[in-house]
């Protein structure tokens, strides 16, 4: 009881003030309203649950709630940004990305098609990340990223494959994740530097990795080729 009354209090605050614009004091009938709905809706779940309704209302809601742990990460370093900015700490005009992360366009100055890019990022990151090390720091560096990366991505997968025996493995893959994100936003920390990127830094870099990744690593390719481009275009 004690649970679900302060989960579904504070909740129904939550969505009260969003769906009454942003009013601190939205109307008591509204409140009324998100009060009643949410109460319906759990003991619909603890009556059809029966014994082991509790522990799936608890999982639901951690569930539900796990992606907005990553919205919060993004906030929490927005505002900081947003701090120093205001503080003069920071240039709010400095210099970023020249494409959008999910921007569709920018893909085509990788090897392929914009779909087939974003679809190769996705199931083997590794080759992506290898063309971009060659591209910052020539064949060398091209081939231990490439291995490295593979190592990780694949250890990540068979983690995976391995929490059909045992569900702990869950815990170790999600492990193994973390690090190929480490390993990749310090990559495209490389690359910020490379463009003369001053917005960001490798915090934001790996929430973009460790989420974003299909469409982080042909970003990463296509700033690179496009800041070439200009380079080379400035010294002609």
């Amino acid at each position: 009881m004690l649970y679900f009354i302060t989960s579904s209090d504070s909740g129904s605050l939550v969505i009260d003030i969003i769906a009454a614009n942003g009013t601190r004091e939205p109307p008591v009938a509204q409140k009324i309203f998100w009060a009643v709905s949410e109460g319906a809706a759990a003991t619909a779940l603890l009556m059809a649950g029966k014994r082991d309704s509790l522990t799936a209302l608890k999982t639901a809601s951690i569930v539900c709630g796990l992606p907005y742990t990553f919205v919060l990460f993004w906030m929490t370093q927005a505002l900081l940004l947003v701090v120093k900015e205001e503080g003069g700490d920071l240039d709010i005009d400095r210099k970023g990305f020249q494409t959008f992360l999910f921007s569709m366009d920018f893909y085509a100055t990788g090897p392929f098609s914009s779909v087939v890019d974003i679809l190769l990022a996705a199931v083997a990151p590794f080759m992506t990340m290898g063309r971009i090390a060659g591209k910052l720091a020539g064949k060398a560096n091209c081939t231990q990223t490439l291995v490295t990366s593979a190592i990780l991505f694949c250890t990540c997968v068979m983690f995976l494959i391995l929490r059909v025996q045992d569900m702990n493995f869950t815990m170790v893959a999600a492990a193994c994740y973390v690090m190929f994100s480490a390993w990749m936003g310090y990559l495209r920390s490389q690359v910020r530097e490379h463009v003369g990127s001053k917005r960001g830094n490798y915090f934001t870099d790996i929430l973009a990795c460790l989420v974003f990744y299909p469409w982080a690593l042909p970003q990463m390719e296509a700033e690179i080729v496009i800041h070439d481009k200009i380079n080379e275009v400035a010294v002609n």
